[in-house]
């Protein structure tokens, strides 16, 4: 079997909290407790002075094919996870068509098995064509659970209509996978594109108020709560989101996970008026004390996982008024790094905290393998990733195809160098 030794780095194992610097062989697609002649290895990765982690895991990425391969194809989007870090992701149903039929799937799948690619999962669309007027045919996808799709959302929009989210966490109770909700109440979001604010006002941009995030999870929570399905919401934007899930968790009547993107982790309200459309998302940037309640809460763990929701978009449709423009913005190839420089080396996460939310909580929830411990046996999915690496983000040169990203321009540490997904190399930087 092909043999793998990464030298000299620095373990960061969350699952037994190893931090020790030593050569790890991987054999085939594990990692091995042996030790071989350095001869023997086929390939070496020189990893003095850098982090061995286990590889990020998103579970919330667009890769926009088929129907937008304009703004990205699963090519470029799978080069823009690997040279992020990312070992695994979790697809997004709004495509054209959009995932709510098994041959969509089909086609994903036909798509990642002909380029350099992470571990993938597919969410499937819950209602048909995201319409949020009837549920998607959820049976059909029966025999692809737990493998190549891994949960259902509308994400983009909430489900309006509690009887059809009930019917819909119903069926995913029994089959044991997320209802995974995309948070907002459309007649208390109606058409907003801003965090309400004087400055917002004055520009004449309509507000779109948190309430209408967190009047939906408090609604899904007490469906959760009766039917006994695990939920999961995307993208947290607001502080009293983050008290809702606490007191939920608390109470422990239901499985409840929640993730939060690095933009609304270090942007305001503030930077998009400032900034323009590749600040604009949805749910959108929210207060400052928005932004310091989120932190604390992925801290904490009430929020589980990091998420980069990323969401490519044509220059040209950023570049409409704010009002007309598409919501998102892209963040593979920046998590890491973003993340390294303002929470880890501040103190805010640790090294293992910052693993724990970014690799092992997003791998258990798409159900990937992560390698949690190093020692024999466990999965090599892992990324060599250099603290020290000082760069300015350059969106110019981005593996994905679209350059619309928030952090175009900061100065940053952190970098990755490797990514190892089932034991292959599948991305190395061009860097020295």
């Amino acid at each position: 079997m092909r043999k793998l030794l990464v030298k000299g780095g620095r373990l960061i194992g969350p699952g037994q909290g190893q931090d020790e610097i030593r050569d790890l062989w991987i054999v085939g697609s594990k990692i091995s407790s042996a030790r071989f002649p350095e001869a023997e290895a086929d390939e070496t990765i020189d990893a003095t002075g850098m982090l061995i982690m286990p590889g990020f895991v998103d579970p919330h990425v667009h890769l926009r094919e088929p129907g937008n391969e304009e703004a990205e194809t699963i090519a470029t989007g799978c080069a823009a996870a690997l040279a992020g870090g990312y070992t695994a992701v979790g697809t997004m149903p709004n495509t054209t068509p959009c995932t709510d039929a098994p041959e969509t799937v089909e086609r994903v799948f036909r798509a990642v098995s002909a380029c350099t690619a992470p571990m993938l999962r597919v969410v499937a669309a819950l209602t048909a064509g995201r319409s949020g007027r009837e549920l998607a045919n959820l049976e059909a996808f029966a025999n692809d659970l737990h493998t190549r799709v891994t949960g259902f959302t509308d994400d983009g929009s909430g489900v309006q209509d509690e009887s059809l989210a009930r019917r819909a966490m119903e069926f995913c109770a029994r089959h044991d996978v997320p209802y995974i909700e995309h948070c907002e109440v459309a007649d208390l979001s109606a058409g907003g594109v801003v965090h309400p604010c004087a400055e917002a006002d004055r520009r004449g941009l309509k507000g779109y108020p948190a309430e209408a995030e967190w009047r939906m999870i408090e609604r899904d929570l007490r469906l959760a709560e009766e039917t006994g399905a695990h939920v999961h919401f995307q993208h947290l934007s607001s502080a009293r989101s983050v008290e809702l899930i606490a007191e939920a968790k608390a109470r422990g009547r239901a499985a409840v996970t929640a993730e939060v993107t690095p933009h609304h982790l270090t942007l305001t309200v503030e930077d998009a008026l400032a900034g323009g459309t590749n600040f604009k998302m949805n749910p959108p940037l929210r207060a400052k004390e928005d932004r310091q309640a989120l932190l604390a809460g992925l801290k904490d763990g009430v929020i589980d996982m990091i998420a980069t929701d990323h969401a490519p978009h044509t220059a040209e449709s950023k570049a409409l008024p704010f009002a007309e423009a598409p919501n998102g913005v892209i963040g593979l190839e920046t998590a890491a790094a973003v993340a390294w420089t303002n929470f880890v080396e501040p103190g805010i996460l640790t090294r293992n905290e910052m693993a724990r939310r970014m690799s092992i909580a997003p791998a258990r929830f798409l159900r990937v393998p992560a390698t949690e411990t190093f020692e024999d046996g466990d999965a090599a999915n892992l990324v060599v990733f250099d603290p020290n690496a000082r760069w300015t983000v350059d969106a110019a040169a981005f593996k994905s195809k679209s350059r619309n990203c928030p952090f175009d321009g900061w100065a940053v540490r952190g970098r990755v160098t490797a990514t190892v997904v089932e034991g292959e190399v599948r991305y190395r930087a061009d860097i020295h």
